[in-house]
């Protein structure tokens, strides 16, 4: 199983630590980061896309994202993220992630964070504070 860290700043550990390399660079980070907060429900290719790389036109921002999945599938196996469509969706038995109740996709400060924590999500993301209380 592999720990995503959303609180402080951005990290993924795997059974033997710490990730690091191309696989944690920020916006890749940022991709499991969205789609562990928006649980269940996923998100769409197009808001990923829009989240992560609105400076971009469609075609070059798509294909960033596909690059993304394929270091995924790559580093983590091929089911780390499960696609139905155009919908994403971070498997909740392989990505451990702090439950935020939806607070990156909101955008809601003080949408908090389960079991007590506190502090910036991703770091220098610019999304929201969120504690835990």
């Amino acid at each position: 199983m592999y720990r995503l860290k959303l609180l402080g700043g951005l990290a993924l550990e795997g059974p033997s630590g710490p990730f690091s390399g191309h696989i944690v660079h920020t916006r890749r980070l940022a991709v499991l980061a969205l789609l562990a907060a928006s649980r269940d429900t996923g998100l769409s290719r197009d808001k990923l896309v829009g989240y992560l790389w609105p400076e971009s036109d469609e075609e070059r921002a798509r294909h960033r994202l596909s690059n993304t999945l394929h270091s995924f599938r790559k580093e983590l196996g091929e089911e780390v993220v499960q696609a139905s469509g155009e919908m994403l969706r971070l498997n909740p038995e392989l990505v451990w992630a702090r439950a935020l109740r939806g607070a990156l996709c909101a955008g809601a400060p003080g949408a908090g964070a389960r079991g007590g924590g506190s502090g910036r999500l991703w770091e220098g993301g610019g999304v929201v504070e969120a504690s835990g209380g």
